[in-house]
């Protein structure tokens, strides 16, 4: 081998190991490395959404996925919960309202809808006395209903009679629809009016029996029936009203009562009796002479209908208040059978003690 070929076997020998290393290949390595890195991370990434986020509470970082409103108010459906107590916004009649009726009933007015069960539930009176419950549509109106009208205080004059109260509560076991607890108790009480009952006697000289006889008015005892010659007879009673104070309201209750007190032949029967004994309503007049003068207003119905010795009442409120409304001074009534005579030629009647006869009067007042 020549010097030149050694040189030359030397040379090949240092060149060949660096031929091996191509730089090109090993830019491709790189690259592939690099891809399989960012393969994994996007791989760890997606795993990451999908897992429960973690809890910041302790470290107050507030959590990028909420909307900011409180967990404990929000509903996982997005709805707000309801945590506000509801109130009593008004009771009607109002605390310490004065002069209300017996037969009133009182409206417990609440700020949103209540639970109609636990509302009722959470009525209490000591007084008032059962009840019905009714609501509005919305539920934020329960109105309680009495059975059975509330008394009034009573006495015989404006001076001694005193108003009854009456006290509620609405307590905390009422709950709105959301079951929160009304935010406090609501106590109140109202004063019903006042009444004032009085015996009004009859004016005696338009009170005893009148017929058509021409004899007028007797005002003797009141005679009801027939005598001999066939003649009928019939009660009359006038009243006059008695005056009422400033504070005066209304008639409340009127009854008429009268004492049978002898009973004559068969009036009430067997055949040929006169029937039973009717009140009727008549248009006040104050002249007796003639039989048919005054108008009869309407028949109310038999005031007796036997001959127990005994005293015999009836109601007459309504034509009582409707003759006051008129403005009339006085009220008045007959007392007559529907037959007025049976033409037997004898004394069938009855007798009511004029000393008996009395209208019981009640009026309210503030």
């Amino acid at each position: 081998m020549t010097t030149s070929n050694s040189l030359r076997l030397l040379l090949l020998s240092c060149v060949l190991p660096l031929a091996c290393f191509d730089p090109e290949a090993n830019d491709d390595d790189a690259n592939d490395s690099t891809g399989a890195t960012t393969g994994a991370s996007t791989s760890a990434t997606t795993t990451n959404e999908s897992a429960p986020a973690p809890d910041t509470s302790d470290s107050g970082t507030p959590d990028p996925n909420t909307t900011g409103e409180d967990p404990d108010t929000t509903a996982s459906s997005g709805e707000q919960i309801d945590q506000t107590p509801p109130t009593v916004v008004s009771i009607s009649p109002g605390d310490g309202e004065m002069g209300v009726w017996a037969d009133t009933t009182i409206a417990v007015t609440f700020s949103e809808a209540m639970d109609r069960p636990s509302a009722q539930a959470a009525w209490q009176s000591a007084n008032i006395g059962p009840v019905t419950f009714m609501w509005s549509a919305d539920d934020t109106e329960m109105t309680v209903v009495p059975n059975a009208p509330l008394p009034y205080g009573t006495g015989s004059s404006p001076a001694t009679t005193t108003a009854l109260e009456y006290a509620l509560t609405v307590d905390t076991t009422a709950t709105d629809a959301a079951g929160n607890a009304l935010e406090a108790p609501w106590n109140s009480s109202f004063f019903t009016l006042r009444q004032v009952l009085l015996e009004v006697p009859p004016v005696d000289i338009m009170t005893g029996m009148t017929s058509p006889s021409g004899v007028g008015l007797n005002t003797n005892d009141c005679y009801v029936g027939d005598i001999p010659g066939d003649t009928p007879q019939r009660g009359t009673m006038t009243f006059d009203f008695p005056p009422f104070p400033a504070s005066f309201v209304a008639i409340s209750t009127a009854v008429m009562s009268a004492a049978q007190v002898i009973v004559n032949g068969e009036p009430y029967g067997p055949a040929p009796g006169l029937g039973t004994v009717h009140i009727l309503d008549v248009e006040y007049e104050d002249q007796f002479y003639v039989w048919d003068e005054a108008i009869v207003i309407a028949d109310l119905g038999v005031f007796s209908n036997d001959t127990n010795i005994e005293t015999k009442s009836f109601d007459v409120t309504e034509p009582v208040i409707a003759d006051y409304e008129l403005g009339t001074p006085n009220t008045q009534f007959w007392l007559q059978f529907p037959v007025l005579t049976n033409n037997n030629g004898t004394t069938d009647r009855v007798t009511f003690g004029k000393d008996t006869v009395v209208l019981e009067l009640g009026y309210l007042m503030q």
